[in-house]
């Protein structure tokens, strides 16, 4: 990357790479181009409880990085909900 400080942020690519630094440099380089986007505001923290994972939410009503995750939220809240019930 090389930045002047007179404009915008510039990727610049060099040459061939072995297999596991290609990847890591493919990666590097997409989250580059994430954080330097608008596309950046998209990126969402996976609200299940112990879920690290990120995700791009395409509308704002979406919570969960994946459908496992979504239902695993769901049936937790609503076994906390029976039990709490039930000590009544």
């Amino acid at each position: 990357m090389v930045w002047t400080g007179e404009s915008a942020p510039t990727l610049v690519l060099q040459g061939d790479v072995p297999g596991g630094v290609a990847v890591t440099s493919l990666l590097a380089r997409q989250a580059v181009r994430l954080f330097g986007s608008e596309e950046r505001r998209r990126l969402r923290a996976c609200a299940a409880p112990g879920c690290a994972n990120y995700y791009l939410s395409g509308h704002g009503r979406r919570r969960w990085c994946s459908q496992t995750c979504g239902n695993r939220a769901r049936v937790a809240r609503f076994n906390d909900k029976q039990s709490s019930d039930a000590a009544r």
